[in-house]
């Protein structure tokens, strides 16, 4: 999310005092007074002045107050002005960029909407000043997915660029990358793919096409080749991008950096290590070569090291590691806190190489420089303090890691210790515990950090929540059943005990017990911690709340799991219509309520209502993300799975062409995902005796599965 502050705040402010004019005309005096009285300054517009407040409230990130002092300001200028004076534009586009701030957007859409109206009526419906407002509609809609409604509005701002002169003009290529990248998501390749190539035609006849400001729009383009899987077209769209900054440059310009940087980005995508590594070297001979600061040269060898890493090269990766720490030495010296990370990362390297002595030796100057840096009895050591005492837990050295644990409790438990740090220290070390060979320890780990939260906060607080879900986490991993039932219990009356006075907090809390409940398949104890979280928030927000619709979700998959389909189709029916309600019908909460409500009508053979049902997924995920997303092949599956179940064969066929039809347009006729639709395309057309579409599928499938190696004699 953007946050609209800074020049536009003030662009705004400028705007509004035209729009606002003055309160009165001041009448000119018949017969001048024999001594003028000092000058009194006109009283402070309290319009203006509310708005001024909301545009500072906004650059001081408090968007809550914002809304309310620009939701004021219009209240008092619709009572002075009228419901559609131009005056009221500013102060509702301030509204929106604090209600877009706060992620209210159908708030946001409706004041833009209004917004949008009054300056239509004001200008003509091409006049430049329409683009913030367009913009801004445009920001709203993508938010929510809603890529149908974004694409119109783009067009339009495209047009308005393309036929307007200065900023308005030079913004059609940023304008185009949006509606381009609209397109993608909606699955429109085609469109996209044009659109994009319009940005580097665009740039290139503003620039000139040897120009090297020509290289963003190409990288653009390599980049959307690069995510539907175009390689030999992002490869060359991206070589060309090089080669306008190598000729206009040279080849060891660090200006060719960030295009650099996109070719590694490419191969490791690609799980091409070796490629990925040549690009990282050559990028970091030109940083070496022009004695670039630690802050581009660390990232690179940093890079390095994550690749080697990817290959199983320890031991390059170490010295890649190493190459880390020399160059942060030499910037910033040997005792620098900026060495702890490094340190740190290069004693995981010898540690996974059971290199154990350079691990310690790492590990305790990392624990040195903290201590120098902060002091030897601050809790803010606590995190390195904790990766030595794993390292000690895993060699293992039990007197060292007994030792370290006692100080490691002693600061976690001072009074300077805040409470969320120490904890944390103790959750990581946890979490080692239960990665490496000892998962037992985890649970003294846990216990003491239970035991900081009881000191800190009290046995009854809602606080302890996160030690207790890990706690219960682990006894389930080390199949301690009775004791993850107790520590579930106790999360369930710490909830019930907060209900009232943390509602919201309470039955996020219930619904983790719950889930951890629900994944031991102990389902009598998920039932009753789900629905008392139901009554929680029954009780707190209404029967017809937003809020209840997690939880109503979490029920349905619990009555699913227990094969209790009308149970499941009822919670889904109440999600719907709260939804509906409260959102509207076309709201893309609904889809994972519609999908489950689908699946529970399916269950019970109520045939007709569940493709129904199907029909209005497919139609709302097409109206969300656009008729040709990737996301609609899945759906597609399992609604031609119904048919096939039924032996509706021909609407089965109509289905299984469309996910085909989909997929290839997304990943190309050689994607690996066309597989099972290929499969189900056999066997339907088979089905319906069209021998020639069989074969045809058929013979695809066969290219498309790797070759199966011969049983041995």
């Amino acid at each position: 999310m953007r946050h609209w502050h800074g020049p536009r705040v003030l662009a705004l402010t400028l705007l509004l005092l035209v729009s606002l004019g003055p309160l009165a005309a001041q009448q000119p005096p018949t017969d001048p007074p024999p001594a003028a009285p000092p000058p009194v300054a006109p009283p402070a517009d309290p319009v203006v002045a509310l708005v001024k407040a909301a545009q500072a409230s906004l650059q001081a990130r408090q968007y809550a107050q914002a809304a309310q002092q620009a939701q004021q300001a219009l209240d008092q200028q619709v009572t002075r002005a009228g419901a559609e004076a131009p005056a009221l534009l500013p102060i509702l586009v301030t509204l929106a960029d604090a209600q877009l701030a706060q992620r209210q957007f159908p708030a946001a859409a409706a004041s833009l909407a209004r917004a949008r109206t009054i300056q239509e009526k004001a200008t003509k419906t091409t006049d430049p000043s329409l683009l913030p407002i367009l913009s801004r509609q445009v920001e709203c809609a993508t938010a929510q997915r809603q890529y149908a409604d974004a694409v119109p509005l783009l067009q339009r701002m495209v047009t308005i660029s393309e036929r307007a002169d200065g900023p308005a003009k030079l913004g059609l290529p940023g304008v185009l990358g949006r509606l381009a990248a609209c397109y993608a998501a909606q699955g429109k390749t085609e469109e996209a793919e044009a659109t994009y190539q319009r940005v580097v035609t665009v740039t290139a006849a503003s620039v000139g096409a040897e120009d090297p400001k020509l290289m963003p729009a190409l990288v653009q383009l390599a980049q959307f080749y690069q995510t539907t899987h175009q390689y030999p077209q992002a490869d060359a769209t991206l070589a060309k991008a090089l080669a306008l900054g190598e000729t206009a440059w040279g080849a060891a310009d660090t200006r060719l950096l960030p295009t650099l940087t996109v070719q590694a980005t490419f191969a490791r995508e690609r799980k091409a290590y070796l490629a990925e590594e040549a690009v990282l070297r050559r990028m970091l001979a030109s940083a070496e070569g022009a004695k670039a600061p630690l802050g581009t040269v660390q990232p690179l060898l940093e890079q390095l090291a994550t690749c080697a890493h990817a290959q199983e090269q320890t031991a390059k990766e170490i010295e890649m590691r190493q190459q880390v720490v020399t160059a942060v030495e030499t910037a910033k010296g040997t005792t620098d806190p900026a060495l702890l990370a490094p340190l740190t990362r290069l004693a995981t390297c010898y540690q996974a190489a059971t290199q154990y002595a350079e691990a310690e030796t790492a590990l305790m100057r990392a624990v040195a420089i903290d201590e120098q840096a902060r002091g030897a009895t601050n809790p803010a050591v606590l995190p390195t303090l904790t990766r030595l005492a794993h390292l000690y837990l895993v060699q293992p050295a039990p007197e060292q890691h007994a030792e370290l644990l006692t100080r490691i409790e002693t600061l976690a438990k001072s009074p300077d210790a805040a409470y969320p740090a120490s904890v944390a220290a103790f959750f990581a070390a946890a979490n080692a515990a239960l990665a490496g060979p000892q998962p037992a320890e985890a649970v003294p780990y846990l216990t003491r950090a239970l035991a900081i939260g009881e000191a800190s906060q009290g046995t009854d607080a809602l606080g302890l929540t996160p030690a207790l879900l890990r706690l219960a986490a682990a006894y389930r991993t080390l199949k301690q059943p009775d004791q993850a039932a107790a520590t579930r219990q106790r999360l369930t009356a710490l909830a019930g005990a907060a209900a009232t006075a943390a509602p919201d907090a309470a039955v996020l809390a219930l619904l983790q017990t719950g889930d951890l409940a629900l994944q031991e398949r102990r389902y009598p104890e998920a039932r009753a911690v789900y629905t008392q979280a139901l009554a929680v928030g029954e009780q707190a927000a209404g029967q017809d709340s937003v809020a209840l619709v997690s939880t109503l979700h979490k029920l349905a998959v619990l009555e699913t799991a227990e094969q209790h389909p009308a149970e499941a189709a009822a919670l889904c029916r109440r999600s719907i219509a709260i939804l509906e309600q409260q959102r509207g019908a076309e709201d893309p909460g609904l889809l994972w309520p519609l999908q489950h409500l689908a699946t529970a009508l399916a269950a019970q053979q109520q045939d007709a209502e569940a493709e129904a049902t199907w029909q209005r997924v497919l139609a709302l995920t097409a109206a969300v993300r656009g008729a040709t997303h990737p996301s609609l092949v899945p759906l597609l599956q399992t609604v031609t799975d119904g048919y096939i179940a039924r032996t509706q064969w021909a609407k089965a066929a109509e289905t299984a062409q469309r996910a085909l039809a989909i997929q290839e347009q997304a990943g190309g006729k050689d994607d690996p995902r066309l597989i099972p639709l290929l499969q189900r395309a056999v066997a339907i057309y088979r089905a319906l005796d069209r021998p020639a579409d069989a074969d045809a599928a058929a013979g695809r499938l066969a290219a498309l599965q790797p070759a199966r190696t011969p049983p041995r004699p």
